[in-house]
């Protein structure tokens, strides 16, 4: 892939729609969780609705789903995907364009310790996003 690690998918509209196997999230300079709607031809998953629920209710982090231009991916602050075999994965850069200070932000170091503690079932108060999570699965299969 030229270089890179992975690629982000955009719908027909040239709005974001996810990675090549995840799901996308940003942060913005306001401390805002952005990730594309269900609209915009993303898969959705379990694992991005764990990690709404955590930002939302354990990290009291406002979450928005909504179209994302590719251009916010630039100026975002923290931009990280998600999917089952890699859980959360940083991404520092996109089209060789740094994403805020060019490391793991903290936010997202945030975000994957407490997906630990729920996938992890490690908290009470955590257990039942899990749980919830888990029936979902058990009823599709």
């Amino acid at each position: 892939m030229n270089g890179y690690d992975n690629a982000i998918l955009l719908n027909p509209q040239g709005k974001v729609s996810e990675a090549a196997e995840s799901a996308i999230f940003f942060i913005d300079d306001e401390m805002t969780m952005h990730t594309p709607s269900a609209t915009s031809g993303i898969l959705e998953s379990i694992n991005r609705s764990m990690i709404i629920n955590i930002c939302k209710n354990q990290l009291n982090l406002k979450c928005l789903e909504r179209e994302v231009d590719r251009t916010e991916l630039y100026l975002a602050s923290e931009v990280f995907l998600c999917n089952t075999a890699k859980l959360i994965q940083p991404v520092l850069s996109i089209d060789r364009l740094s994403i805020g200070e060019g490391k793991v932000g903290d936010i997202t170091s945030t975000i994957w310790k407490e997906y630990l503690k729920v996938s992890d079932n490690e908290n009470e108060n955590n257990s039942s996003l899990y749980f919830e999570q888990s029936l979902i699965i058990k009823g599709r299969s």
